[in-house]
């Protein structure tokens, strides 16, 4: 169960610090629309997607090791389903700014 808990905090942090690095690229660049917010907003709809997956496949893969996976087996339940809804969210909203991002970029070439 810590490891679990572990595995799902490490992936919050590192979710963290690309809300970090995009609210900055914003505040310094004043666009919000830019190739790396986009990818930055990938890879956070990649990794809360996992957030939902991995901790309990680490789990089964713990308890696999220990042998006590045919007592427990996996579940999948509300708690792994939330995060990947919200994680198609994201992957919704980085579809957003990828055209708001072509939007730009042609607006740009007619100015």
């Amino acid at each position: 169960y810590l490891l679990k808990q572990e595995v799902f905090y490490i992936i919050l942090f590192i979710v963290l610090i690309l809300i970090n690095k995009i609210l900055r690229e914003i505040r310094n660049t004043g666009k919000p629309f830019s190739k790396s917010i986009i990818k930055s907003l990938d890879l956070m709809a990649g990794l809360v997607m996992l957030a939902g997956v991995l901790p309990e496949a680490v789990s089964l893969f713990a308890g696999i090791v220990d042998k006590t996976v045919l007592e427990k087996g996996f579940t999948f339940d509300g708690d792994n389903i939330f995060p990947i809804i919200i994680g198609f969210v994201i992957a919704f909203i980085a579809q957003i700014f990828k055209y708001g991002y072509e939007l730009q970029s042609d607006m740009e070439q007619i100015a």
